[in-house]
């Protein structure tokens, strides 16, 4: 309640005084300091009889007159107390009056606001607080109405004039104009592809496609960012420091026609590195432009570190890459494009990474990256990215820059190829994984990606045949590890990628549901299964566990009259991990999906796409993306240690949001996903044990999936596999002394038998991110301790 004010939570109090006294009439209470200053006072009768006023809370975010038709979005809520102890917040009310007095007819959408719940206390209100409220203008254009918001015996009022509207509009208009004058003037090119873009996707994408392009978005980032540069004594240090293993490494250029701004800027990066064995080769195609020779040969004379080999012709992006990958000489190449910059301290945190972990046994190493205005001045877009992660790969490239592989390596998978121009980087870094034996990680922003307009940094658009190219790079690279019958699709999101596994095999998948009672909520379940699933092969195993009503034993009566429908009877008390372990010695099946009763199929390809990943020979267990019935997201896999133990991101997110750098929509590997629908190998469940028992509510699948990591196989989040959740129906609330002293006692035993787990970090987490929240925003300050 206080956040906006910046107090302390602990300054809040409660006083109880207990008193006697005959007469209220003649009793003043009040608060006040031993020096006498009174911070309240009332007569007792009057304070007794005092009523607290609700109070709304609204904002209008936007209002909009088109057609004759307003609209206005917004949010609003009355909060009151009652009994002068609970506070209850309400959806306000709303109406539209009109000059003569009269009730407009509405149209009112409400929508739930995850953003408003949060920023006001109101995290566990499933309250839609936000509205949109539509109304045609019946008096034209100079209709003036009055907006109401009303709860209980409070309202506010707000006016809303169509005429300035209208010219509000117009003066939008005119700017567009004048935007789009510029625009053409500046870059033929680049006006038609943002014209292109407004038509196919309207102004209010295009305006904030826009803002993404010209402005700095990231306050956040940067006033963050400026805490962890190496300052000049970090980096003066950094260079008199004599690590044990000292590769050199080539850096890698290849130009064309380079504006002279952005190549020297390049350069000075390189120049400016606090690691000092390295060398500059550039690959020049620019022929009969002098502009990029002349600058080099300018740095030759002061630094004879730097390379240049002149081409009698542009060979294109991979061409020029490959011919300064001709003039390098050193133990590693690191890949740099001739407009960007690289942080002071890249390779050497690179080389002292290489020193702290495999020395001169690491094949390829990354790091991560943000983007940088055109004039250098703002950063933003910071991607902290995951430790090597098979199916993120496959899915974007996500790896991108700084980019460093051994010599030997690039030697062995002959440098890049001029047919995946476009997303050369990406086929050459997928051929040079594939050679590898350690793939490394750096988590630092060390690698600064120039965007300026026309880049494909900020127009994605701008260069289609870069996405399929990554397609054929990615086809390419399965076809080469086996997988020759897979097929790779473009998703919605240009540079994003799914690849839909076949299944090999068609065997029986046994289906286990645990259930007590809740007949409604089980049917719904089993029909779901039945109806919309396109894999047939499966049996469903349901584990009784102690019912009480009726109805639930005559559904079962019923639906054991279907061959593929068997029903166990568990007699102990519950027990999630037991119950479970229980079912599973009734399944017939070669793949174990352990399913809560409360879910609802919403893709009929959920079981194929699972079954075809879990198949494969590296993957242990596969989890699917499940939504609350408001379509907000419930689950897009766990990442060990945020909230203590174990956390959901992106949680309460719409579900078509793709999350950070798309980690919300796309297959990628995980340390664990939950049980309430979970795929494994019947093998791999026997050879951890199963369920540890010893956990009979929380984190059990947690658990599990950590012995399976520790077994030595992948666990994959597909979110092509897609279930509505209706979470915990069944068990019912934590809410009773017993129920918090087991779950505390199941944080115990997880943080004690996985404490090396929990001290290294989610290696598909990045460090730098907050585990306090599932939203991948950057550490607080208070988590750097």
């Amino acid at each position: 309640m206080y956040k906006d004010y910046n107090i302390n939570l602990n300054s809040g109090f409660v006083i109880d005084v207990e008193f006697e006294v005959e007469n209220q009439n003649e009793c003043n209470i009040g608060i006040g300091y031993e020096s006498g200053q009174i911070l309240f006072e009332a007569n007792l009768k009057e304070y007794m009889e005092f009523e607290v006023e609700p109070e709304i809370k609204y904002y209008i975010e936007q209002t909009v007159y088109n057609n004759e038709i307003i609209s206005i979005d917004g949010w609003g809520f009355t909060t009151s107390v009652i009994d002068m102890q609970k506070i209850d917040s309400v959806p306000v009310e709303l109406s539209v009056i009109n000059e003569d007095g009269q009730q407009e007819t509405i149209m009112l959408k409400r929508k739930y606001r995850a953003d408003v719940n949060e920023n006001f206390g109101l995290e566990k209100s499933k309250k839609e607080f936000g509205f949109e409220v539509k109304w045609k203008n019946t008096q034209k254009n100079k209709g003036i109405y009055t907006v109401v918001l009303k709860g209980g015996k409070t309202s506010e009022k707000f006016i809303v004039e169509c005429n300035k509207l209208v010219d509000q509009a117009r003066e939008e208009n005119r700017k567009y104009e004048n935007f789009f004058d510029m625009l053409k003037n500046r870059d033929e090119e680049l006006f038609i592809d943002d014209w292109h873009y407004l038509v196919n996707f309207g102004w209010k994408k295009y305006c904030d496609r826009i803002k993404k392009r010209f402005q700095d978005t990231e306050e956040v980032y940067n006033v963050w960012r400026k805490k962890y540069i190496p300052n000049a004594r970090k980096l003066k240090k950094q260079r008199a420091e004599k690590l044990d293993y000292e590769p050199c490494i080539s850096i890698i250029v290849p130009t064309y026609k380079t504006p002279e701004k952005f190549l020297k800027e390049m350069i000075d990066s390189v120049r400016n590195q606090s690691y000092e064995n390295w060398e500059l080769c550039i690959g020049d195609g620019s022929v009969t432009e002098d502009t990029v020779k002349n600058v080099v040969e300018s740095y030759q004379k002061k630094d004879k570190r730097i390379k240049m080999l002149c081409l009698s012709e542009n060979l294109g992006i991979a061409g020029n890459t490959n011919a300064a990958l001709s003039i390098a000489t050193g133990d590693y190449m690191a890949l740099l494009d001739h407009d960007d910059i690289l942080a002071p301290d890249a390779l050497y945190e690179v080389v002292k990474w290489m020193n702290e972990h495999y020395k001169d046994e690491t094949d390829v190493i990354y790091t991560d990256e943000d983007k940088v205005s055109f004039d250098l001045k703002d950063y933003f877009e910071p991607h902290f990215k995951s430790d090597y992660n098979l199916d993120l790969i496959r899915s974007n490239n996500y790896i991108c820059h700084l980019f460093v592989a051994r010599k030997s390596i690039v030697d062995q998978v002959g440098g890049f190829r001029k047919e995946y121009d476009g997303s050369q980087d990406y086929d050459f870094i997928l051929r040079c994984i594939e050679q590898s034996k350690h793939v490394e990680h750096v988590p630092k922003v060390l690698y600064h990606w120039r965007c300026h307009p026309g880049s494909t940094a900020a127009n994605q658009e701008s260069k289609m045949y870069c996405y399929e190219a990554g397609k054929r790079a990615i086809e390419d690279h399965l076809k080469r590890m086996g997988e020759d019958d897979c097929q790779v699709v473009m998703t919605e999101h240009l540079g994003f990628y799914h690849v839909i596994y076949p299944i090999r095999e068609q065997k029986k998948v046994s289906i286990i549901i645990p259930n007590k009672d809740q007949k409604e909520i089980l049917e719904r379940c089993i029909e779901s299964v039945i109806q919309k699933t396109d894999y047939k092969n499966y049996e469903i195993i349901i584990v009784e566990n102690n019912s009480t009503t009726n109805e639930i034993f005559e559904y079962y009566k019923t639906i054991e009259q279907r061959e593929n429908i068997r029903v166990v009877i568990w007699k102990d008390k519950f027990n999630y991990s037991a119950i479970n372990n229980f079912g599973v010695r009734y399944a017939n099946g070669e793949y174990l999906l352990f399913l809560n009763n409360d879910i609802e199929v919403i893709r009929e390809n959920w079981l194929s796409e699972m079954l075809a990943n879990v198949q494969r020979k590296e993957v242990g267990i596969v989890g699917a993306k499940l939504l609350y019935p408001d379509n907000m997201v419930q689950h897009a896999g766990v990442i060990i240690g945020m909230g203590g133990i174990a956390g959901h991101p992106l949680s309460r997110h719409p579900a078509d949001d793709c999350g950070y750098f798309a980690r919300g929509i796309i297959q990628q590997n995980l340390n664990a996903v939950t049980a309430a629908c979970m795929l494994t190998k019947k093998e791999v469940y026997e050879k951890v044990k199963g369920f540890e028992e010893k956990l009979a509510v929380a984190f059990n699948d947690i658990d599990l999936c950590l012995k399976v990591r520790k077994a030595g196989y992948l666990i994959v989040y597909d979110p092509e596999a897609l279930l509505y959740h209706h979470e915990s129906i069944s068990r019912g609330k934590e809410d009773t002394l017993e129920k918090r002293n087991r779950f505390e006692g199941e944080v115990d035993y997880m943080a004690k038998k996985w404490k090396d787990v929990l001290e290294k970090g989610d290696e598909y987490y990045n460090p730098n991110l907050s585990l306090l929240s599932g939203n991948f925003e950057l550490k607080k300050e208070s988590e750097m301790q």
